[in-house]
């Protein structure tokens, strides 16, 4: 006896051998590599704006960030122009520190050599800090703070070199003008 073959559909050969093949997607594997790709892309995004805070439009930015500071002593710090490198050996220029009356400490140049990244392990990694003058023009006046505890966070602050050639104390600190070098390193 014979078999009977079903008929081929009209347009279709009966020997064409198409197999059509239908993939499932991978969820878990899209979604890993979408992640990956965001992983990376946010990776990237954060080494572009490292990169473009050591630029001068970065710095700027930087100093307008320490000028908006405000502590809850009154404390204010200005930096008018920062040269060198944010991560590493910099010069600060016209760098004012002032309380509510104003103005009180001055110097027209810090250089300052650091290691901003220890702060990532509670640790402010001063090389060198040095300055060839700078005004003491009178005592500030803080306001009391409510705060209870430490005046610093819990970090340790090394200081490997701490210069200032000119340190001069106008007569409204001691009644007389005083013109002394410090010197010295901390920890």
């Amino acid at each position: 006896m014979a078999e009977e073959q079903p008929a081929a559909a009209e347009g279709e050969g009966a020997g064409d051998g198409e197999v059509v093949v239908v993939r499932r997607r991978n969820w878990l594997l899209a979604i890993a590599k979408w992640l990956a790709g965001l992983a990376l892309a946010f990776t990237a995004l954060v080494a572009l704006g490292i990169y473009l805070l050591d630029t001068g439009p970065g710095h700027r930015f930087v100093s307008d960030q320490i000028e908006r500071l405000e502590f809850e002593s009154g404390l204010r710090i200005k930096v008018s122009r920062i040269d060198g490198s944010i991560y590493g050996a910099m010069v600060l220029r016209g760098l004012s520190v002032s309380d509510q009356k104003g103005e009180f400490l001055f110097s027209p140049e810090v250089k300052l050599d650091w290691r901003p990244f220890s702060y990532l392990t509670n640790h402010v990694d001063i090389r060198s800090l040095t300055a060839q003058r700078m005004v003491l023009r009178r005592a500030p006046a803080l306001k009391p703070t409510t705060t209870k505890g430490p005046l610093l966070p819990d970090i340790d602050i090394d200081i490997g070199r701490l210069r200032v050639d000119r340190f001069i104390a106008e007569p409204a600190v001691s009644g007389a003008r005083r013109i002394v070098r410090l010197g010295g390193r901390a920890h």
